[in-house]
């Protein structure tokens, strides 16, 4: 018998195929992602993590909705502070630096080939964003 098949989307905005199965696991997933995202929200809102150590351990081992998951790394790595405190880092001046390098063209066609069929890829502000 012939599994009805379903288009669906990662969390990228790639499509994939599933099956029934496959479909009622994304489900679940999404269900998921929506339950641990509830318990974030008043930290989100606020734009900081729980002061309490003990409970920002409990919420993340009790899962980091996946879209939150680099502002939590960043913030709890450390990462942020470090980062504020050099205005004018190595990326920044690898940016300035990148506008008269000879490659600008080279990456400039890339990103423009670079998942064309991607939505927000394909439209300017995503290009200039990967590139």
């Amino acid at each position: 018998a012939q599994l009805e098949k379903f288009n669906v989307t990662d969390l990228y905005g790639f499509p994939i195929r599933l099956d029934v199965h496959g479909l009622n696991s994304r489900r679940t997933c999404d269900a998921r992602d929506e339950r641990q995202l509830e318990s974030w929200k008043p930290y989100v809102e606020k734009k900081r993590l729980p002061k309490d150590k003990e409970k920002l351990k409990e919420m993340i081992r009790s899962g980091v909705p996946p879209n939150l998951r680099h502002w939590v790394w960043m913030e709890t790595s450390g990462a942020n502070k470090k980062k504020a405190g050099h205005a004018d880092s190595y990326y920044s001046l690898f940016v300035k630096a990148g506008e008269d390098s000879p490659y600008k063209k080279d990456i400039e066609m890339d990103a423009q080939r670079t998942f064309p069929t991607h939505p927000w890829l394909a439209s300017a502000d995503g290009r200039a964003a990967l590139t």
